[in-house]
């Protein structure tokens, strides 16, 4: 929940709208296709993928 609202923080700051659900903020992650946040895409998915986290 601390990395969420981290994420949330982070994209709040660059006037991304984002909500607190993970499919929302996973959505607005997929359509952002600013160049900085390409390693952040890849880290939510990730931090979204618990087969990966916990397989």
């Amino acid at each position: 929940k601390k990395l969420a609202n981290t994420l949330i923080k982070a994209f709040d700051a660059q006037g991304y709208s984002v909500s607190q659900s993970d499919a929302d903020l996973q959505d607005t992650v997929d359509e952002t296709r600013h160049p900085g946040l390409k390693t952040l895409n890849q880290r939510v998915k990730k931090a979204l993928d618990p087969e990966q986290n916990f397989g």
